[in-house]
């Protein structure tokens, strides 16, 4: 089944098209000459369905309208036996009906393929972006087992931090993948609290810190202590994904600063980076699920898997905001905001 439909998909468009308007032709006569004692204009779905799939909706809408004329045909040549007026009325009604189902079935069908064809990149685009980090683990054990004592006892604790920081990276790629579902269906529970901005920035740079001395790019936090309601595992998940996504296209030698501010009734957080900058056109679907699949589909790079799209939607739960200042060729940085302390106890909500 999956070699004749790689092979249909290879077959150019137009050809496509003939071969479903020939056959909605053959369904057409086969309806007209069994009349309406049998249901064989059901079968008129199968081109339409065809024709989407392998051409595109354009294509189904065409032979969608091609069925709507066959039914009306075969309609108009049948039943004469009732009166003229009611029979072109029966006959128009039924054609439109027919076509609005073709249409809706043609609706469904573009919807499914695109769904499965986000699928299928978003898969392509993890595997591509989990083998980078998996390369660094497997280098690092490899290169740690081919060293002799002497050597494994001053580089062993060094290239196990690396190997350590991939896997990291990797667990985090893969968590987000996993928690994104949870989050956008208000699924995974809170833990929120009144904890410390600062401590939060530090956590965040201790998990990617061996990355980015591997990439020579320095790590920075520009904040004081202040405290800011929320879950801190979250928050410090949030602020990983900001920042492997800032790493992923910092220069060698440039700076990524972690930063934290108290605003109106919020702590505002922010991740600068000097990579190339974000295109306009892409700056207000940076965080939607499928947004990086199809700017890197263009030849643009927008983030790492569907890591900001786990951070908008882990922001938002929190009753926070998130957004972006770009400009091509100046950097990015990401801001997102969290409510500011409350009087009281920890919380945990859902």
């Amino acid at each position: 089944m999956g070699r004749l439909n790689a092979y249909l998909a290879r077959i150019p468009r137009w050809i496509v098209f003939v071969v479903t308007l020939a056959l909605t032709a053959v369904i057409g006569y086969l309806d007209y000459i069994t009349g309406p004692d049998l249901a064989f204009s059901i079968f008129y779905l199968l081109p339409v369905a065809l024709a989407t799939w392998y051409g595109g909706v354009w294509y189904g809408v065409a032979i969608s309208l091609a069925g709507g004329l066959a039914w009306f045909l075969g309609d108009f040549y049948v039943n004469r036996e009732i009166p003229l007026h009611a029979h072109i009325f029966i006959a128009y009604w039924n054609a439109l009906v027919g076509f609005f189902s073709f249409l809706l079935v043609t609706l469904i069908m573009n919807w499914l393929r695109n769904a499965l064809e986000r699928q299928q990149q978003t898969i392509a685009f993890l595997v591509h972006d989990l083998r980078s980090p998996l390369t660094s683990v497997l280098t690092g054990l490899q290169t740690l087992e081919s060293l002799e004592p002497e050597e494994q006892a001053t580089l062993g604790k060094e290239l196990t931090g690396l190997s350590i920081s991939a896997g990291t990276r990797m667990l985090s790629m893969i968590t987000s993948l996993l928690d994104l579902s949870r989050l956008e269906h208000r699924a995974m529970p809170l833990h929120t609290r009144n904890t410390d901005a600062r401590e939060l920035l530090e956590q965040a740079y201790t998990q990617v810190a061996l990355w980015a001395r591997q990439e020579e790019v320095t790590l920075t936090i520009d904040a004081e202590s202040m405290p800011v309601f929320a879950d801190a595992t979250l928050t410090v998940r949030i602020l990983v994904n900001l920042l492997s996504n800032a790493l992923k296209y910092a220069p060698r030698g440039s700076v990524v600063t972690l930063g934290a501010a108290a605003t109106d009734g919020a702590v505002r957080f922010r991740v600068r980076d000097e990579g190339p900058g974000i295109p306009p056109k892409w700056q207000r679907r940076i965080f939607e699920r499928f947004a990086q699949v199809e700017a890197r589909g263009e030849g643009v790079s927008l983030g790492s898997g569907l890591g900001l799209s786990f951070a908008a939607e882990a922001v938002r739960i929190q009753g926070g905001r998130i957004w972006i200042e770009s400009a091509e060729g100046h950097g990015t940085t990401m801001y997102f905001t969290l409510p500011a302390p409350l009087t009281g106890a920890a919380s945990e909500t859902m």
